[in-house]
């Protein structure tokens, strides 16, 4: 089976990731499947590069891989990165004008030279530790180098109501809020997505005539999802990303990537009665 005009990009966390943050060997054996009939693979997560390395050598992507929601592409062979943006200089007084309202609000900022971290709340810390990050406490927002790539906000010690609220009037002129995961907020460039990066990086390698297969769980993989020829949503999804989705798999602790990808080979098989 011929499978060189198939590229499947996946969420990391809560797709291609177990709720326990594991890859499970099923996931892993169909993506060598999928890559040793020609299929591309590669994933886009809202982790930085650090968050991603670690995993790396279990996943290979064939291709430059999406991090931070969108906003870098990044070449793991090379350790390049071949595309990126940042947030305007007007984010960090907004940062903190949320924090004089919500004080116990957590503030990770991501940019070239690390992981920054003010008011680091239980959430993070626990994510941290498990994946092993290093990361930088800082003392006030002003100690932060130029260059934020994103703004995650931890909101496991907030009102998420009246946070949620407030995010709604007070909006930042070419930027946007995600929502990310129960406690996580992000802070992007309005035109990023993973779905605006894919479409980048199709174009960067001229792969205008391979059939696009995303799968996704949460509100940063939508984009991605609809653009696709074919979507996936886990059925631990959103129920906003699974109404955009073609094909709702098993959950992430049920090998979704395993059956997503024997979706694609029958596909293809029908398609063109190999």
């Amino acid at each position: 089976m011929d499978l060189s005009n198939v590229l499947f990009v996946s969420d990391m966390d809560e797709t291609l990731f177990n709720s326990n943050k594991v890859i499970t060997e099923k996931n892993i054996k169909a993506i060598r499947s999928l890559q040793n009939h020609g299929g591309t693979f590669t994933v886009a997560t809202g982790r930085s590069v650090t968050g991603f390395l670690p995993y790396k050598d279990t996943i290979k992507p064939d291709i430059p891989v999406i991090l931070y929601n969108g906003a870098v592409i990044y070449d793991d062979k090379n350790d390049e990165i071949i595309w990126s943006t940042i947030l305007g200089e007007e984010v960090r007084e907004n940062v903190k004008n949320i924090l004089k309202v919500f004080p116990s609000i957590g503030i990770q900022v991501m940019s070239a030279d690390g992981v920054f971290s003010y008011n680091s709340t239980p959430e993070f810390l626990k994510f941290m530790e498990r994946e092993r990050l290093p990361f930088i406490k800082v003392d006030s927002i002003d100690e932060l180098p130029d260059g934020w790539i994103k703004v995650e906000m931890t909101r496991d010690l907030v009102n998420k109501e009246a946070f949620n609220t407030y995010i709604e009037v007070n909006t930042i002129m070419n930027h946007k809020f995600i929502y990310t995961g129960d406690n996580s907020c992000e802070i992007v460039r309005e035109n990023v997505s993973k779905g605006d990066a894919l479409k980048r990086l199709i174009d960067y390698l001229k792969f205008q005539d391979k059939q696009v297969y995303c799968i996704g769980d949460h509100n940063n993989d939508i984009e991605m999802i609809s653009y696709a020829n074919i979507g996936f949503a886990v059925s631990n999804s959103l129920d906003k990303v699974k109404a955009v989705a073609n094909v709702v798999v098993s959950s992430c602790n049920d090998n979704p990537i395993s059956e997503a990808i024997h979706y694609i080979m029958k596909e293809n098989k029908n398609k063109y009665n190999l």
